[in-house]
């Protein structure tokens, strides 16, 4: 008779735990995903976006050029 009242204690921890970590994980898997980023990695990300922006805005320029460098007639086509 002990061991079924020191079993059934033991199965409701284990389910107060395991109800825990999925309620902490249920949160955890609401936050956005740039939420969860370490500031770090945020930085990080932020200065990459920052590049490929200045790296399309230049090539958009230089598209630009070339369509206004293009010979008028097309003969080089």
């Amino acid at each position: 008779m002990f061991w079924y009242v020191v079993g059934a204690v033991f199965l409701v921890l284990l389910l107060g735990f395991m109800v825990g970590i999925f309620i902490i994980d249920r949160r955890y898997e609401r936050k956005k995903t740039s939420e969860t980023f370490s500031p770090g990695l945020r930085l990080e990300i932020e200065q990459e976006r920052e590049e490929g922006l200045e790296r399309h805005n230049k090539f958009k320029k230089a598209v630009e050029r070339a369509k206004l460098a293009e010979d008028p007639d097309k003969t080089l086509q």
